[in-house]
């Protein structure tokens, strides 16, 4: 209804530009997948099962030698990284192992692939959809195939022994670096299934079983179960923590170094979650950290579930993460590794990378 006198004025459409019309759009596409979040929960950031995808380039780019930690060196497993150069050789081999394990098994390869395609559509949405859109559903179900399949035969051949039935030794599987493609398809797996801490053999029994989506969480989850013991201070640790001028909630920590100069010893916590650090505080205090065993091979796990647990879809409390940044803070040089090899880190300590990564 218009007010008496009241006059109305049409104003002039002003027409847009093609980059406002364009951002508009996709304003608009942006309120919609926010809004199919909040309503559709199989589209949720907060997924149990995170999606198999690659490294967050954030993290791959934060330090010039970081990618070599996410990239195949030997062998390409899964369609992230088919078809990398400089593997040719290796997947060559690949097909062999698949071909014998299609043969030994007492069916065909038409089978097996009829198989998978008929799950396709599901298969692929464990994957980020981005990260193998290049792929149509029958190159996807045959590169599940013949990885699948060659994953199967090799660790059965890891587990007998038996590399007669190939012809060959398993330092000739590849052209490059003896042995190294055993190790990633039979070493790697299981010992990522079996986890390579040092296991407290009671928690795992009580355990109960869990579905993982890939070998990662499974790994991830070895290093992060087990006791945890809390931090304790005595009654001659408080009168002390009383009496220093430094506020009670003000807690701050150096270098091993700095630690032990200042009447702190490091001792190995019972178990080996990673989380079971505690600080217990007497006339003097003592830290306690879980024991770790160090190989070549450990610097790619973790950065690998440090990748794991920046993925936005997986909902952590980023245990490894925030273990790296710990022990980060409490190495500053060399000599720092040195005193943690000699009371909570087993085998030989890779000192570059434990600078170099956590520093």
């Amino acid at each position: 209804m218009r007010n008496q006198g009241e006059v109305r004025l049409q104003m002039p459409e002003i027409q847009a530009s093609a980059f406002i019309r364009e951002q508009r759009a996709e304003l608009k596409s942006a309120l919609y997948e926010t809004m199919k979040q909040r309503t559709d929960p199989s589209s949720s950031t907060k997924r149990s099962k995170p999606l198999i995808q690659g490294v967050p380039s954030h993290l791959t780019s934060a330090k010039p030698d970081f990618k070599r930690y996410f990239e195949p060196k030997v062998v390409a497993l899964g369609p992230l990284h088919h078809g990398k150069t400089g593997l040719e050789e290796t997947q060559k081999t690949k097909r062999r192992l698949a071909a014998l394990f299609v043969e030994e098994s007492g069916t065909t390869d038409e089978i097996l692939f009829e198989r998978i395609m008929q799950e396709i559509k599901e298969l692929r949405k464990h994957f980020n959809e981005e990260d193998i859109q290049v792929y149509d559903d029958e190159k996807l179900a045959w590169i599940f195939l013949v990885d699948g399949c060659a994953v199967l035969y090799a660790i059965n051949l890891g587990l007998v022994g038996d590399f007669e039935r190939l012809n060959t030794k398993p330092d000739q599987l590849a052209t490059k670096d003896a042995k190294k493609w055993e190790e990633s398809i039979t070493k790697l797996i299981r010992e990522s299934v079996g986890g390579t801490i040092i296991r407290d053999e009671t928690v795992s029994q009580q355990s109960s079983p869990q579905e993982y989506t890939h070998l990662l969480e499974r790994l991830r989850s070895e290093f992060l179960t087990g006791i945890e013991e809390k931090s304790s201070t005595s009654t001659i640790g408080k009168m002390l923590q009383n009496s220093a001028e430094m506020p009670k909630d003000w807690m701050t920590f150096g270098s091993i170094k700095e630690l032990k100069q200042s009447g702190v010893d490091v001792k190995p916590s019972k178990g080996n979650n990673l989380k079971n650090v505690s600080f217990h505080r007497n006339i003097f205090g003592s830290l306690k950290m879980p024991r770790l065993r160090v190989d070549d091979t450990t610097a790619s796990k973790f950065m690998n579930m440090v990748a794991l647990e920046m993925c936005k879809d997986f909902w952590n409390d980023f245990g490894v993460s925030n273990y790296l940044c710990f022990l980060g803070s409490l190495i500053q040089t060399g000599e720092d590794v040195k005193e943690l090899v000699c009371f909570t880190i087993t085998s030989v300590m890779m000192k570059k990378w434990l600078i170099l990564s956590v520093g």
